[in-house]
């Protein structure tokens, strides 16, 4: 029988859950200041010897400020408390809940919680990269997941990165369903410029941080080649100011990934969209860099316009270039 924890008051916060060498647990927390007492929520990860993972729900207290979690854990930012476990249960390291929480169950190892006034349902997730820990907190409705709290842990050691963004999920499923397309006679230019930001992403990935068999190596299989797609959109004669940008921006990065299939190098053909469009602020401010000076806002209204909408690649792509903004 599953037990759920519930837990009294106000909105959530989120903080690391960290153990230290001597054993002692710390809750490392922003805003305002916890009292002796507090309830604390934690969700504990664990790996087996056979790489198997599990979360578990323990409850703990605060027992104080904790000046040797400050000194230990000063690489982190927010406030530091020593935890205690409210149980015979030992706490890990993961993530600290304090506020109110209508359920957190721990159903088939995995963490899920429900919060006063939401109908959503909120996941913990961690993962690692090539130095240390990444901890997440999702909240996943019927049409987004979103990530609204993250947490890193330094490791101080060489990992294997496994790290994967919550939209690589979807991504993988809009692969299938445009390779299922472009196999029943779509080769439309949409269909073909998003598998072409696709193929590039997966190539990319690999390279980073190796084949994934859940999405980019299976998914790519089934894809056809980038001289075929880029064929389909327009290349080499009749691409759009838009298309040649977005071929520019992605082959700026990793040209190699375009498998010698672009009919220019990666600054000819950036500089061509400008050329055709010298009114987008987009093609300016990452293109060819003639002129950086746009107000952000304004940059990102384009952005907005021209890829929001049109799936998770272009979404991808849209986040991508907001965040060098």
């Amino acid at each position: 029988m599953i037990v759920p924890l519930t837990q009294s008051g106000g909105v959530p916060r989120f903080g690391l859950v960290a153990r230290l060498r001597n054993g002692h647990t710390c809750l490392t927390i922003e805003g305002d200041s916890l009292t002796d007492s507090t309830a604390v929520a934690t969700v504990a990860y664990h790996v087996s010897e056979n790489g198997d993972s599990s979360q578990t729900a323990i409850r703990a207290l605060v027992v104080g400020y904790s000046a040797e979690c400050t000194g230990t854990l000063d690489m982190l930012d927010g406030r530091k408390f020593a935890l205690h476990s409210a149980s015979d249960a030992p706490l890990g390291e993961g993530v600290g809940i304090v506020g109110g929480i209508d359920t957190l169950m721990v159903i088939a190892n995995r963490a899920v919680a429900r919060f006063p006034g939401d109908t959503a349902h909120w996941s913990f997730d961690v993962c690692s990269s090539h130095e240390g820990l990444h901890y997440g907190v999702d909240r996943m409705s019927a049409d987004s997941i979103v990530t609204l709290w993250d947490g890193y842990w330094y490791l101080g050691y060489d990992t294997v990165p496994d790290c994967r963004e919550a939209r690589a999920i979807p991504r993988a499923a809009e692969v299938r369903a445009l390779a299922a397309a472009w196999r029943s006679g779509q080769h439309d230019e949409e269909t073909a410029m998003r598998l072409v930001i696709a193929r590039w992403d997966q190539c990319s990935h690999d390279k980073d941080y190796g084949p994934d068999p859940d999405s980019s190596t299976s998914a790519r299989l089934r894809l056809p080649p980038m001289s075929a797609l880029l064929e389909a959109a327009g290349s080499p004669g009749k691409l759009s100011a838009e298309n040649q940008f977005v071929l520019g921006w992605l082959a700026g990065s990793d040209e190699d990934c375009f498998e010698n299939a672009l009919p220019r190098s990666a600054k000819e053909i950036r500089a061509e969209a400008v050329r055709r469009e010298p009114s987008s602020l987009v093609f300016h401010t990452f293109g060819a860099g003639i002129r950086t000076d746009f107000a952000k806002d304004s940059v990102r209204a384009e952005i907005h316009r021209r890829f929001d909408g049109r799936g998770e690649h272009y979404r991808y792509l849209a986040d991508w270039l907001r965040s060098q903004l």
